[in-house]
């Protein structure tokens, strides 16, 4: 019996199948800017993974003259009050080299 109503069904069908080919072609269109912003994306996870990789690069590269400079402090702290002292004490010396009005003379 189906194969009576085969004639009478097939420009449902034809109908339907279009419908479905024209919804799928619109949905292509919606999703393709969607798959463009997709792509920026990954670009742009790419480009910061680099620069991540470079800052770790960087960070290691840093490490030793960070070290040295806590060393060079940990020498120059404790000095830092004697040199004050220091100037302290030679401000009061007599003779040539005094501070007068802010400036070191030399007469």
């Amino acid at each position: 019996m189906t194969r009576l109503l085969d004639p009478l069904l097939r420009p449902q069908r034809l109908t339907a199948r279009v419908a479905a080919r024209d919804h799928l072609a619109g949905l292509q269109d919606d999703l393709e800017p969607i798959s463009d912003d997709m792509d920026a994306l990954r670009a742009a996870f790419a480009a910061t993974n680099g620069q991540l990789e470079l800052l770790r690069v960087l960070r290691e590269a840093l490490k030793p003259p960070v070290r040295d400079a806590d060393e060079i402090r940990a020498v120059i702290e404790p000095l830092e009050t004697a040199t004050e002292r220091v100037g302290r004490l030679a401000e009061r010396l007599p003779g040539p080299g005094r501070k007068r009005a802010g400036l070191l003379c030399n007469p």
